[in-house]
Order: C-alpha cells, then sequence, then structure tokens
C-alpha cells in the first residue's frame, strides 16, 4: 500500500462519481452549468425572508433547506416553489423559468364603493380608527414625560 503526501488516502465520501446529464440536457450544460442553490440561496438573503418562514411554507425542515442551497443542480420545480414563497422572479437566472404570468394567484380587484352614502360611511369609520390611535398616542407621550 502506498501512502505519503504524493498519494494521499481518500475515504469512499469523499469520491463522487460524475454527473450524468439528464434526459434533454447537453452534456457541455452539466459541465458549465452555474450553481443553482447558491443562486437561490442568494435571492432568498436579499428578499429579506426568514428562513423560518421559508421552510415552513415549502414544508421541509431547515436543515434540508440549507442541503438545497449545497445542490449544484438544485430541481427547477423546487426554484420555482421558492420564488413564489420569496416572490421573486428566478427567470433571468434561469430562462427555463420565464414566468408568463404574474407573481400574484388572485387579480387585484381595486377598491370600489357603491354610493356616496357608503363613502361617507367608510370615511367616518377611518377617522374614527385614526382619532382613536391618535388619542391612544397623545396618553403614551404624556405618561412618558411625567
Amino acid at each position: 500500500m502506498i501512502t505519503g503526501k504524493a498519494f494521499p488516502i481518500l475515504s469512499h465520501t469523499e469520491i463522487k462519481p460524475p454527473r450524468m446529464a439528464k434526459s434533454g440536457e447537453k452534456a457541455s450544460q452539466t459541465k458549465d452549468s452555474k450553481h443553482r442553490g447558491e443562486i437561490v440561496a442568494k435571492a432568498v438573503h436579499q428578499s429579506g425572508v426568514k428562513l423560518t418562514k421559508l421552510h415552513t411554507a415549502l414544508g421541509i425542515s431547515r436543515p434540508t433547506l440549507y442541503r438545497r442551497f449545497e445542490d449544484r443542480h438544485l430541481d427547477f420545480e423546487f426554484i420555482r416553489e421558492v420564488g413564489k414563497a420569496i416572490f421573486y422572479d428566478f427567470g433571468e437566472e434561469f430562462p427555463e423559468l420565464r414566468l408568463h404570468r404574474p407573481l400574484v394567484a388572485e387579480p387585484l380587484v381595486p377598491y370600489q364603493l357603491d354610493s356616496l352614502e357608503g363613502c361617507k360611511d367608510q370615511l367616518l369609520y377611518v377617522y374614527g380608527l385614526y382619532t382613536e390611535a391618535l388619542q391612544k398616542y397623545n396618553a403614551l407621550l404624556q405618561s412618558t414625560q411625567k
């Protein structure tokens, strides 16, 4: 058996088999592809979404989330789910994921009132909330000044 600095002994965990190209993927793409996990991790970090909320929303554990971030060839479906959770479109980084629909699942309906009377009632309600909050704020200011 040969040992020493010239021939280091590698354990079976250090030897990784080469990644085979998936169907529909060219061999050149696997060699030069981006590290998908790192790109997703960077986007998550920049979004400001807490990892606890993210892994809960995805239905996976926190350690699993970290392992996914380390995966160079992360599944596009998982990337799409992360994008939905953090409201981020990964279409720039991964052209395969370009969205042809908005990120919002439901269309936004503008707020409308049916009548002038309804408008007046809503305005008085909001004014009442404002007045109540203002009174609480003034009371708080007076209690801190004493």
